[in-house]
């Protein structure tokens, strides 16, 4: 099978699918505007052919520039894909982007949702006009992959109409995510300056406003001035539009609130890296913490799990029948209190008390969450596509 993948980054979310497909003889090509660098990676790359014209086209006031545009990309992407000869395209994060893909009309489209995207569509501040193009690109595809019931809901609300769905939950790999040895933990804060009596605290969700990285920095700082005990905090600067102005902007903002508390001493920043040193986070840190205001089922409840990494969390519709009731602290999303008790709490936990759930969470990543089990599961699903698109052609 002969695959064309697409997002509007190349994380380690898109990696590990191509990673899998390509470990079981499928031929996958990797569609971007950016290239990755020469000889960094085996499957092949193919240009995004660039908005040009399109681009131009939409940003004009009159009625017909913006369809016109989206038309201009669709024939385009058709001739990629007619040239090319992909038997499916999967196209993850919806954005414009995805929409073209479906747009083109010569190849079976298959749409990964990643959760956030969507759910920033509910915000106040939510673009109407970002919102119009994913729900023309959720309504025209093949498939729309979510990882929940509620993201799926979304989607057909979005897109007006039942959307083609199905649930499908990307594993871990638990040769990257297990237990680190304490030389690893002695190490990653030691990098850091934090010292090793320090509780430490690791926010991996990425940056945006949907993951109130501010209210989780509130909480933080209040119960560290109430718990008489040495803590840190620690954010990951991940996102996949980092570049953008919303990104930088909301930063900004969350690092001036650093100031403004007078925490400084006590948070730390460190880039999104590879998945082994990501492991070495969790590794080193006492627990996760992850308050959204709207989520899918986090990758990040995976990794920490697998880890053996206590995570506290918001308690929302989407983790609702999921392990993470029975091994995480869940507290009210509405109510931040709860947040700054349930941090104020571990603080003071002994290490035994921190980590007395994490052990059998590990055990149940490894029977429900292996990725190996996963890489099954997307090439059936593929399949089933291809089968659908060719009898009806």
């Amino acid at each position: 099978m002969r695959i064309i993948m697409t997002a509007p980054v190349l994380n380690v979310h898109v990696l590990r699918p191509i990673n899998w497909l390509m470990e079981q003889g499928h031929e996958v090509i990797w569609m971007s505007r950016i290239a990755p660098r020469p000889g960094e990676y085996a499957f092949q790359y193919v240009s995004l052919p660039t908005p040009g014209e399109q681009s131009w086209l939409a940003s004009r006031k009159w009625f017909f520039g913006r369809h016109l545009a989206d038309w201009l990309a669709g024939r385009r992407l058709a001739a990629l894909f007619k040239r090319l000869q992909p038997d499916l395209v999967h196209a993850h994060w919806v954005n414009r982007q995805a929409y073209h893909c479906t747009l083109a009309g010569t190849t079976p489209v298959v749409l990964s949702v990643w959760g956030s995207e969507i759910n920033r569509l509910y915000l106040p501040e939510a673009s109407r006009s970002v919102r119009r193009d994913v729900g023309h690109a959720l309504a025209r595809a093949n498939l729309v992959i979510t990882e929940v019931p509620e993201i799926a809901a979304k989607c057909s609300e979005i897109a007006g109409r039942p959307i083609r769905n199905t649930l499908f939950m990307r594993g871990v790999d638990l040769s990257v995510f297990h237990t680190q040895p304490p030389e690893v933990s002695v190490r990653w804060r030691q990098r850091l300056e934090i010292p090793a009596n320090s509780v430490v605290f690791f926010s991996a969700r990425a940056w945006g406003a949907v993951y109130r990285h501010e209210m989780i920095l509130e909480a933080f700082a209040h119960a560290l001035s109430n718990s008489g005990k040495l803590a840190h905090l620690v954010f990951t600067l991940y996102h996949p539009e980092r570049g953008s102005q919303q990104y930088r902007n909301y930063e900004t903002n969350v690092r001036r609130r650093v100031e403004e508390l007078g925490v400084s001493d006590y948070v730390r920043w460190i880039e999104p890296g590879t998945p082994e040193e990501l492991a070495e986070a969790y590794g080193a840190a006492d627990a996760v913490v992850n308050y959204p205001c709207a989520d899918s089922f986090p990758i990040t409840f995976l990794e920490a799990a697998a880890c053996q990494c206590a995570v506290i969390s918001g308690k929302l519709p989407s983790y609702a029948g999921t392990f993470a009731e029975t091994y995480f602290r869940m507290v009210s999303s509405e109510d931040a209190a709860e947040l700054c008790v349930a941090i104020k709490e571990t603080i003071q936990m002994d290490l035994v008390s921190r980590r007395q759930n994490v052990v059998c969470a590990r055990e149940k990543i490894e029977q429900s969450y292996d990725e190996r089990n996963s890489a099954h599961q997307l090439v059936e699903i593929y399949s089933r596509v291809c089968d659908q698109w060719s009898h009806r052609c």
